[in-house]
This record gives structure tokens, C-alpha cells and sequence, in this order.
């Protein structure tokens, strides 16, 4: 022990010289991985009555006397001792797994020598707007500059133009620019030339598209139930919200507020309505051995990990059996923010053909048809009411012999069985209706009666549908013991937010839904706005600020640029303007830098931490074939409406059952929507969206996973929708009246914005010549790849030169360069 503890002290005798060392950044990390679990939030796992998460309690004298941590003297703070110890005293136990390195205990031994200066965890901490450093440019750039230098780094220059707009096209539209676009932004020599770009693609429709995937993984969106038989839903209309939403800049508080409380906003809209259907966006099950009151608990859980994952950043799932371990979140609190979601109406069982209310949703002409068919339908009805007065005697005649007949209703039989001058209204009602049913006298007053009826529910038929919340009266509330949903003994609460952070505010009567948006979105609520601005800076920068998007509790990462998210934060909650915040990050210097690196950057700042240059990503799932579409000309621009199915593979959902099904594959125009808009089956994500990261989102996901692999590239060069569009691809370059030699440029402009450099034409022509050679020795292989997809290969085209140049255009697509945001 004497010896480490020397080595200790001996790499810490220059601590007056050294950068002092930041307690939310360097000590709490390490007493959050190896204490917190014993000496942390959880009383119940909670040892020796001492915590590390309190500074009171880390600094105090214990009942035996000690002191875990003595300010400015580590040789007398049991911490470094225990640390260090060889005996059974040793910590962290030996049973625990957990190991710290010399480096970690030499921090520690530092920041105690340093004055062990605490301060709160940084997310929790209310956001403070400090002013950037005053070295000229934007926030953004003074922001970064200033850590650049101190880090000993220079920022990268200004990329070139062609692929800043790919940069900027493919971050607010998804999509790439037009060969025109690029050309008009070279020959633009305003000095604005670069905003005019920003705001022209800001103001796109497709920008909502864009921010729609985005959020749709956050908000869990599916075309299916999930849970069992993976029955489909209808909730594409709170998809058309969302991406409306984003293209009319609507406020992020407003927006906030509509998806969890819409319902209960005074008079609300159809759109609010259908807003709502946020919180029906989970796992729901209609499989027969369900238990309700398990599944019901099940709900109610997955929403408060929906709303802490997604506004808040916070794990709190793990406070469903238990106080949180590492963050000051108690089960109570889960539990009490499950019960602010109560009073939604739903069932733990559905019925696999209907999950509870929804709400139809249709165009102002649809509503119209709809009304003028009631119209027609409540019309014939009169007429034959009227028809039925005029045949009493016929009635009467029907009436003496009606009761023989077997197949009379028996509510009928039993009116007919009281004489007719003794009836009531009713049975006199029961007995006319039945009579117009089958008097031959009304046949053709009925045959227009079933017309009418056909035409209204004909129309009420293709009427679309959502999911929406409806309130009720609250279900009971309890802590569930260790989330045992059979255990009805523990507490019962009200709606609350987190004990840690701020308290609603008092109001008479119980909190609902729309209090809890009003506090996400809360200037008291410090998290929502450092969640939401990480997350945005991530989508243009390639990582968050804070790394772990999905954590920003104890056990995340502290961000690399604490000043500069709060800087961020603050300005987007003082206007909640997404737009203008977006704009904000994409005019800085910052976002235009080149993302080449020097091995001597890389070497330096291999995770491009620091922000010398701008990060390379492989294109989300969505994206790489939109990119495809785009690049052949395929693309569809509808906006909006029912999701679709493109091509996948015959048999992909054999084992799909109650009901079985398979997959119908769309035709005309549906054959070429979006990637947003395909149908999401949470069990059988569609292949080409799975080998490219796309979650099943069976819960709140924030941050995709990017992969790079194998099946990726057999994806591009051999999935019908790729190889449709390398070959509409083709004819485009064989129709585009230059000689051979300049249509490897066309084919790289329209793919990759930029002419071919000489070695990629000289590959090319290789390729082409070998595969026209092969094509035409083999016409029946030529026909069968021009088959491939819905669309029909020009017959004018020779095959086999069609067939070598779709080849060629396949290559084109799988480039590196193609399905990258550089």
C-alpha cells in the first residue's frame, strides 16, 4: 500500500503547475463508474451510510470517524487509502468488477490536493449564457477557436464548394443537389451566395422531411403494433404532422405540447387531435394469454421511458424496480411521472383488429363527399318511410301471416303477437321496418336504400384513420415494488417531475399531460434545451457535443464544449425557433470546414473531438436510396400520405403470424417515395433499412447506430430498387447526346456532383468494354438484369450496350463517395 500511495504522491507533486483538474469532467466519471453503485442515489444498495454523489455526505465525518475525502489533504482522506489498500478494506470490492487505473487514482489524489472542488452534475445545473470569446466571427466559431488554441490546434480551411452544398443539400433536404444547383452556387459570386443556399433549402418542403426522420426514431413512430402478432396500425397521419410541423418552423415548445397533450388543449384542432397520437405511438399486443393489468403496466412504463429518453436524456427507466443507481431519480418519480399518462384510454388487451380510439382523418373534398352521401342515405330513408305509410293495407294483410314465418326476428314476432291497437311506438316501429324489408311492393325503394348505404360506407371505407388520445378518468398510480405490476401494496402517487430538478407549479386539482409539457419546455427545466441542441448539433456536426445523446446523467459524457451548449441551449429556449437554430450552426465557420485531416490532426484529435474539421458519415438508411432515386431521376416528390412498400424479398415475413400475410409490393409511383414514407413493420424492418441501421423503433431511439459493412455494399449492387435505378441510371447517360468519353462525366455529375478524374474513366471504360463484350455474347443475361423492377427498360436501347452501361452505373452507385455526408 505505501509503495502506491508514494507513486501516488509523487505524480502529484507538481500539482500547482498543473491544469487543475475539473470535478464534472474528470472526478465524476470516475466515482460514477466505480463508487456510485454502493455509495451513490440508491439508498437501498447504498453502504456504510456514505455517498459520492453528495458533497455534504463525501466531505463529512462518517460514524467511524473518517473522512472520505479532506479537501486539500489526500494523505488523510480514507478515499486514496481505500484505493490503495491490499487487505479486504479495498475498494472498489473485489466482487464488483471494478478496477481503477493509475491514471484515475492519480486524478483523484490531484483534485483532493487541488481543494477537491465540487460542482453539481453540469446537466442538471441551470443553463448559464456565457458570452463567447471576443475573437470575431460567429458564437459558434469563437466558441471553438478558443479550445482549439488552448489545445494547440487550427481549424481546417473552408471545403470547396461542390461539396459544401452536397454537405448542406444532404443535411436539410436528405437529398443531393441537381447538377444545376451545383452550378448556379460555382457561378454565384454574391457575397451571400452561401445563405441564399441555407435559406433556399430551409424553405424546401423536403426540409421537413429531413427533420422528420430524425424525430420519428425519437417518438418511436411504426406502422405496426409490435408486441405478438405485429399487427398493422394507421397512424401515418401524425408522420404528415410531424413533417408539417418542421416545414412551418412550428415553435418546439408548441410542438412539444400537441404531441403529449393535444387532446386536451381547449377546443382542440384536427390536427391537435392527431398530434396526440403520440402517446399510442408504443408497443401494444393483442395476443390471447396477455394479462391486462400486466400489459397496462407495461404501457405506462414504456411511455416514461419514452418521454425521459427523448426530452429529457435521462435512463429513468431504471427506476422501475428501483431507485436510480447513479442519477437522482427515485422510483418514486418514475412513478409519479407514469401517472401523468393515466388518464389515456386504452386497453392491455386489443382485440388484433381494433387498438382503441382513433380518429378519421380526410381532405375538406372527402368530408364533402362523405356528408352529401349521408345526405343521399338519410334522403331515401324518408322516402321510404313515406312508401310504407301508403301501404298499410298491405301491412296489414303481412301482418296476419307473418308470425308462420320461421326466419322473423323474435323482438318482430313478439310486436306482432300485441295487438296492433295496443302497440307501442316502438313495436309499431319494429313491426314498419321489418315489413319494408320484405314487402315486394318496396323492392325498388330498397334496392336504392342498399345503393345508398353501399356509397356511404364505401367512402367511410378509403377514409383514412389514426391513432389519437382520448382522456378518461385516472387509473390508480403505485410504486411498484422491483416493478412487480401484481404487487398492489406500494405507495400511490400523483403526477410529479423529477425530485432533483424543478417542481411544477401549484394549481388546483390534479396535474395533467399539458403540465407536464409546459414543465419539459420550462425555463426551470434546464435539460430540454441542452438535450434538444446536442442532439440538433449532432445532426451537422456528426456527434453530439455530449457524446451520449441518449445519457446525459452521470453515467454520460460531460460535453467537450460546456460553454457553448449552454450558449446553443440558451438561445433556442428563449424562442423554441428550430429554423433559425439550425441556420445558426450550418452559417458557421465551423460547419464549412474541409473534413479532409492531416495525419498529424488525426493523430491529435482522432474522434475529431475538438472540431479542427468537419466530420464523414455514412448517409442514413433513408437517405442511401433516396440518394439512388434521386440520382436516376426515379425519385417521387409527392409529399406526404399513407405509407408505402417498396420492393423486399418474397417470403421475408413467413413466420409473421396472427394473421399470416406477405407482402404486397406497391406499383406506379409508390414504387418510388421517400424511404420515410416505407412501411414499418417494428418485427420485419425492411431489409434495405435494417442493413443500413434503421432501429425497429420498439422504443425511443436518439442515436442510430452507423455501421459500416459487407451486406451494405450487397445491398447497393444487387437489391431490385438499386439495380432499377443504376439502370434508369444508364439509359439517362446513353440518352444524354455525348460521346463516350464525356458520359462518364455526365454519369458522375449527376452522381456525385463533379466530373470523373482521368483513373476512375479509364477503370470505367474497362468495365464497360468488358461487360459489353459479356452482354453481347449473352443476350439472355442482358434482358434479365433490364428486367429487374417495375419500371420498363426503353426498347429503342440496344440490350447488351444497356445492360453493361447499368453495370457501370451500379459501380457509380456503390461508390464510398455516394452514400457519404463529407
Amino acid at each position: 500500500m505505501r509503495t502506491l500511495f508514494a507513486a501516488l504522491l509523487a505524480a502529484s507533486a507538481a500539482t500547482a503547475a498543473d491544469e487543475p483538474i475539473r470535478f464534472n469532467r474528470d472526478v465524476r466519471p470516475i466515482l460514477s463508474d466505480a463508487c456510485f453503485a454502493c455509495h451513490g442515489p440508491d439508498a437501498r444498495k447504498r453502504k456504510a451510510d456514505l455517498r459520492f454523489d453528495v458533497e455534504k455526505i463525501a466531505k463529512g465525518k462518517a460514524a467511524s470517524g473518517e473522512t472520505a475525502i479532506v479537501p486539500g489533504d489526500s494523505g488523510k482522506s480514507e478515499l486514496l487509502k481505500r484505493l490503495v489498500a491490499t487487505d479486504e478494506s479495498h475498494m472498489p470490492p473485489v466482487e464488483s468488477g471494478k478496477k481503477l487505473t493509475p491514471d484515475q487514482m492519480t486524478t483523484l489524489k490531484k483534485w483532493i490536493d487541488q481543494g477537491a472542488k465540487w460542482e453539481d452534475h453540469w446537466a442538471y445545473t441551470p443553463i448559464s449564457k456565457t458570452a463567447p470569446p471576443a475573437t470575431g466571427g460567429s458564437a459558434i466559431d469563437a466558441f471553438i477557436l478558443a479550445k482549439l488554441t488552448a489545445k494547440g490546434l487550427k481549424p481546417s480551411a473552408e471545403t470547396d464548394r461542390v461539396t459544401l452544398l452536397r454537405r448542406l443539400s444532404f443535411d436539410l433536404t436528405g437529398l443531393p443537389p441537381t447538377p444545376k444547383e451545383v452550378e448556379d452556387f460555382i457561378a454565384d459570386k454574391s457575397p451571400n451566395a452561401y445563405e441564399k443556399q441555407v435559406d433556399r433549402l430551409l424553405a424546401s418542403r423536403h426540409y421537413g422531411e429531413r427533420m422528420a426522420m430524425f424525430w420519428l426514431d425519437v417518438v418511436r413512430y411504426a406502422d405496426s403494433v409490435g408486441y405478438h402478432g405485429d399487427q398493422v396500425v394507421s397512424v401515418w397521419p401524425f408522420r404528415d404532422y410531424v413533417i408539417k410541423s418542421f416545414n412551418d418552423n412550428k415553435r418546439f415548445d408548441v410542438f412539444t405540447k400537441e404531441q403529449l397533450a393535444g387532446d386536451l388543449l381547449p377546443n382542440p384542432t384536427v390536427e391537435q387531435k392527431v398530434a396526440s397520437g403520440y402517446n399510442r405511438l408504443g408497443m401494444m399486443s393483442a395476443e390471447g394469454g396477455v394479462q391486462p393489468k400486466e400489459y397496462l403496466a407495461k404501457y405506462a412504463a414504456e411511455r416514461v421511458r419514452a418521454v425521459s429518453g427523448g426530452w429529457l436524456g435521462l435512463t429513468t427507466g431504471c427506476a422501475e424496480c428501483h431507485d436510480h443507481k447513479f442519477d437522482p431519480i427515485s422510483a418514486k418519480d418514475f412513478y409519479r411521472l407514469e401517472a401523468f399518462f393515466a388518464d389515456i384510454q386504452e386497453q392491455g388487451l386489443y382485440d388484433g383488429n381494433n387498438f382503441g380510439s382513433k380518429m378519421r382523418v380526410a381532405t375538406a373534398a372527402q368530408e364533402q363527399q362523405l356528408a352529401d352521401a349521408e345526405a343521399r342515405l338519410t334522403a331515401v330513408k324518408a322516402l321510404l318511410a313515406i312508401s310504407v305509410k301508403t301501404l298499410a293495407d298491405q301491412q296489414a294483410a303481412w301482418e296476419k301471416t307473418a308470425t308462420a314465418d320461421a326466419k322473423l326476428p323474435a323482438d318482430v314476432k313478439a310486436a306482432l303477437a300485441v295487438p296492433s291497437e295496443k302497440r307501442s311506438d316502438t313495436q309499431r316501429q319494429k313491426v314498419a321496418d321489418h315489413f319494408a324489408k320484405v314487402a315486394p311492393e318496396l323492392a325498388d325503394e330498397r334496392q336504392s336504400l342498399a345503393k345508398a348505404e353501399k356509397l356511404r360506407n364505401d367512402l367511410a371505407a378509403k377514409l383514412p384513420t389514426t391513432l389519437v388520445t382520448v382522456a378518461v378518468a385516472p387509473r390508480t398510480i403505485r410504486v411498484l415494488k422491483r416493478g412487480n405490476w401484481m404487487d398492489d401494496s406500494g405507495e400511490v402517487v400523483q403526477p410529479g417531475t423529477l425530485t432533483g430538478l424543478s417542481e411544477l407549479p401549484k394549481k388546483d386539482g390534479r396535474s395533467n399531460r399539458a403540465d407536464l409539457a409546459d414543465w419539459l419546455v420550462s425555463k426551470d427545466n434546464p435539460l430540454t434545451a441542452r438535450v434538444l441542441a446536442n442532439r440538433l448539433w449532432k445532426l451537422y456536426f456528426g456527434a453530439g457535443l455530449a457524446r451520449k445523446l441518449d445519457d446525459l446523467g452521470s453515467q454520460g459524457e460531460p460535453p467537450s464544449h460546456p460553454e457553448l451548449l449552454d450558449y446553443l441551449a440558451a438561445n433556442l429556449r428563449d424562442a423554441w425557433d428550430i429554423k433559425a437554430f439550425v441556420k445558426t450552426l450550418v452559417m458557421s465557420g465551423t460547419y464549412r470546414q474541409s473534413s479532409l485531416a492531416s495525419a498529424d490532426l488525426r493523430e491529435k484529435d482522432p474522434f475529431n473531438l475538438w472540431l479542427a474539421r468537419q466530420s464523414r458519415w455514412r448517409l442514413d438508411a433513408e437517405m442511401v436510396r433516396d440518394n439512388a432515386l434521386a440520382t436516376a431521376g426515379l425519385l417521387s416528390p409527392k409529399l406526404g400520405g399513407p405509407s408505402v412498400k417498396p420492393y423486399q424479398p418474397r417470403g421475408y415475413w413467413s413466420f409473421l403470424n396472427f394473421p399470416a400475410r406477405e407482402w404486397q409490393d406497391d406499383s406506379g409511383d409508390s414504387l418510388y417515395r421517400r424511404g420515410l414514407y416505407t412501411h414499418w413493420q417494428r418485427q420485419y424492418l425492411h431489409p434495405a433499412l435494417l442493413a443500413f441501421d434503421a432501429p425497429s423503433r420498439e422504443e425511443c431511439t436518439t442515436d442510430r447506430v452507423r455501421s459500416n459493412t459487407p451486406l451494405q455494399s450487397l445491398v447497393l449492387l444487387n437489391a431490385p430498387e438499386f439495380v432499377e435505378a443504376a439502370r434508369v441510371f444508364a439509359e439517362a447517360v446513353m440518352k444524354s447526346g455525348v460521346a463516350t468519353d464525356a458520359r462518364f462525366d455526365f454519369a458522375f455529375r449527376q452522381a456525385l456532383s463533379r466530373p470523373a478524374k482521368l483513373a476512375e474513366k479509364v477503370a470505367l471504360a474497362e468495365l464497360l468494354k468488358k461487360h459489353t463484350a459479356d452482354f453481347k455474347a449473352d443476350t439472355k443475361a442482358a434482358k434479365e438484369l433490364l428486367s429487374t423492377g417495375a419500371r420498363p427498360a426503353d426498347p429503342k436501347l440496344d440490350p447488351a450496350e444497356l445492360a453493361a452501361w447499368t453495370n457501370v452505373t451500379r459501380a457509380i452507385l456503390n461508390l464510398h463517395a455516394g452514400v457519404t455526408r463529407n
